[in-house]
């Protein structure tokens, strides 16, 4: 009997080095504090995460920063109905930093049924979410510049001639594109010094009381700089919705086609000319 007791104490001495051995050199840091929230024990693995020769003796709340204090309660309550705690926390580095943990947390009970403390199975992910915001950051950047891509072909701005520029409009277009209309043909008849400035609307099937106003303020606009809006491309069913919501085009000239547009535009530079000339 005597025999069996000494195996048996030696078969248990055996399993629990060899589970002290796994644990100290796990590669993920593992630390268990008591009920009263004191660490007993952090594994190699742990105390290099944080930057600490010891933790033992420690208040769990040295390497926890406020945030993470305020989980706990709940943390504690998810342990204790049984099940492991899987969460995203912080820790507060001895050099003051904050590394962010998938942490794994559990209640710990001795023979008895009583509760003893509280363990935690903690994998650093600080750097992967680090790259993950940078791609995140990348991937915002590369949007933006396929977006401003996207606006600047949908609305490309060509010079016809000496102060004379041009703009076919293509698609629909709401308060959104209206706004970038207008502020892609400003720009242009300032960088041009444009005196004509031409907007073929032949691509646009629908035009309504929004589009109409844009339109005019697009001319108003483009007037304060002293440039006059010729509109072409005004196809049948255009024409129609028009006259039947009552839009005013008085302050641009209407031309059936961009080619007419443009022979418009050169004969008034021409004859511009030559009133300088006289």
């Amino acid at each position: 009997m005597m025999y069996e007791d000494v195996t048996e104490a030696r078969r248990q001495a055996n399993e629990l080095r060899t589970f002290k051995a796994l644990v100290d050199n796990a590669p993920d840091g593992i630390i268990v504090a008591d009920t009263n929230q004191v660490i007993t024990y952090a594994n190699a693995a742990m105390l290099d995460m944080l930057g600490y020769q010891s933790l033992v003796g420690m208040p769990a709340s040295a390497i926890l920063p406020p945030h993470t204090l305020q989980q706990m309660p709940e943390l504690t309550r998810l342990a204790l109905a049984g099940g492991k705690a899987n969460v995203q926390i912080d820790y507060l580095r001895r050099d003051g930093a904050i590394i962010t943990v998938n942490a794994a947390g559990l209640a710990v009970f001795n023979e008895s049924g009583q509760l003893i403390g509280f363990a935690t199975i903690n994998r650093d992910i600080s750097e992967q979410l680090r790259l993950e915001e940078e791609r995140r950051r990348m991937q915002e950047q590369v949007i933006a510049a396929q977006q401003a891509m996207l606006r600047e072909l949908s609305t490309p701005l060509l010079p016809i001639a000496e102060q004379v520029v041009a703009m076919p409009v293509i698609g629909a277009i709401d308060s959104h594109r209206a706004a970038q209309i207008m502020e892609t043909l400003l720009e242009g008849v300032a960088c041009y010094r444009a005196r004509i400035a031409i907007l073929d609307i032949t691509g646009v099937r629908v035009v309504d009381t929004q589009v109409a106003g844009a339109l005019m303020r697009v001319a108003q606009a483009a007037r304060l700089l002293g440039a006059q809006v010729v509109i072409t491309g005004i196809g049948p069913e255009v024409a129609q919705t028009l006259m039947h919501i009552g839009a005013e085009l008085t302050s641009m000239i209407a031309k059936p086609n961009l080619q007419e547009g443009i022979a418009f535009a050169l004969h008034q530079r021409k004859g511009d000319r030559a009133m300088v000339g006289v």
